[in-house]
């Protein structure tokens, strides 16, 4: 068993590091094709049109750039969906271990015996969290936003947000359910429990006004 998990454990840890790097480099390029133009021009973006009103090629940008780093930021993008998936069953694997095998694998700290009290309702609770799936992850996060003061970070994978869980299957409904729960919380705390690095964390997410977008700063995608 202690081979399986060590084999877990390093396959884990090698797309958890593939994975940040794909999330840098998918901000860098995101932020260079948001960066306003020469003389103040707006920036071309993501999908901005790259031909003129006479269907030419635009002379004001690298049109033949621009395009390699959008096909770049594709691939990209579909790369991490696929390691995030993989992720995702690693850590299924991993939690299906025996419990001291999964303490082991992902690093916790057993609990000492003198730190017994409530110990099976803490259990029970743990039991519960341990069946939750990701259904969404955090894919940018703005400075200065609710989502960066609560501890939010690009990457961390989201169990549950408030009462919402994610069951099986389309996780269509779960996201409609956030949004809405978003919207009746506004100045109020939202539980939030995350898994970052194979910890599971809960935080607490308070929807606002702020100077950016949304009340939250941050883009949430699906688990793919």
């Amino acid at each position: 068993m202690a081979g399986v998990r060590e084999k877990l454990r390093a396959e884990f840890l090698r797309l958890e590091s593939e994975k940040d790097e794909m999330e840098k480099e998918i901000e860098a390029i995101a932020a260079e094709l948001n960066a306003p133009g020469p003389e103040g021009k707006p920036p071309v973006g993501l999908k901005g049109n790259l031909v003129d009103s006479q269907g030419f090629p635009r002379g004001d940008v690298d049109v033949h750039a621009i395009r390699i780093q959008r096909n770049r930021y594709a691939m990209l993008q579909t790369d991490h969906k696929k390691a995030m998936s993989r992720i995702e069953e690693l850590l299924k694997e991993i939690m299906s271990l025996p419990k001291g095998e999964a303490d082991n694998a992902t690093g916790s700290v057993p609990q000492k015996a003198d730190e017994d009290k409530g110990e099976e309702g803490e259990q029970s609770i743990q039991e519960e969290n341990r069946n939750l799936l990701a259904f969404l992850w955090v894919e940018r996060v703005e400075a200065g936003s609710p989502a960066e003061a609560a501890g939010l970070r690009v990457g961390d994978r989201i169990l549950q947000f408030g009462n919402v869980r994610h069951v099986s299957g389309n996780v269509s409904p779960q996201f409609n359910a956030v949004v809405q729960q978003v919207g009746n919380s506004i100045d109020s705390p939202i539980e939030v429990l995350i898994e970052r690095d194979l910890e599971r964390i809960s935080l607490h997410l308070t929807p606002r006004r702020w100077d950016g977008r949304g009340m939250l700063g941050c883009n949430l995608m699906p688990v793919a």
